[in-house]
């Protein structure tokens, strides 16, 4: 139950805070961003340690494959903090310029929303790694939740955020990278 409450709040403060850079308040912005994604990260490290991890290794085949996820989990989790965090930089939504306009380089070039791909893929790894109910479920739970906020970031809040939001979406897809954009150098 605290899992959820606190990824819900976590999300909904990450919606406060696109909605305050609607209206140029930088100071809540900024702490509802802060308390936004601490929501988030307090919720996956709560399941990290709140659930029992009960992965049997038996085999040198079984430590290779729970290897693999833990390094695609680690990986994942560094995209998204890459994504949300370097790449954006961490200057550019409280920008003095009264025109904003969004990033389409990067995994920003590769699909609108990168850093829900990456949390979807960090939390696929999470439950392969743990098996465990309550983590799936709360997992589910955020991807539901996070997939929600980008729907009215895409729809309501960016095109009012980025001047350039429009034609951006016309260039770039929502959150499946196109497969020639990806594998063209």
């Amino acid at each position: 139950m605290t899992a959820s409450i606190l990824s819900a709040t976590g999300f909904l403060f990450l919606f406060l805070f696109d909605l305050f850079q609607i209206y140029k308040k930088r100071t809540l912005s900024s702490i509802f961003s802060i308390i936004g994604y601490a929501g988030i990260v307090s919720t996956v490290i709560l399941l990290l340690f709140s659930c029992e991890l009960t992965y049997s290794i038996e085999t040198e085949f079984a430590l290779f494959i729970l290897t693999v996820k833990i390094i695609g989990a680690i990986f994942f989790f560094f995209l998204l903090f890459y994504s949300n965090f370097i790449e954006i930089g961490l200057k550019s939504p409280y920008s003095y310029s009264s025109e904003r306009y969004a990033l389409d380089s990067g995994s920003y070039g590769l699909v609108r929303h990168p850093g829900f791909l990456w949390l979807l893929l960090a939390l696929i790894m999470l439950v392969l790694i743990y098996k465990h109910i309550q983590f799936t479920l709360i997992s589910i739970y955020m991807i539901v939740m996070n997939f929600i906020l980008i729907l009215i970031e895409d729809i309501i809040l960016f095109p009012r955020i980025f001047n350039n939001y429009r034609e951006y979406k016309k260039e770039v897809p929502f959150i499946i990278p196109r497969i020639r954009k990806v594998l063209r150098p």
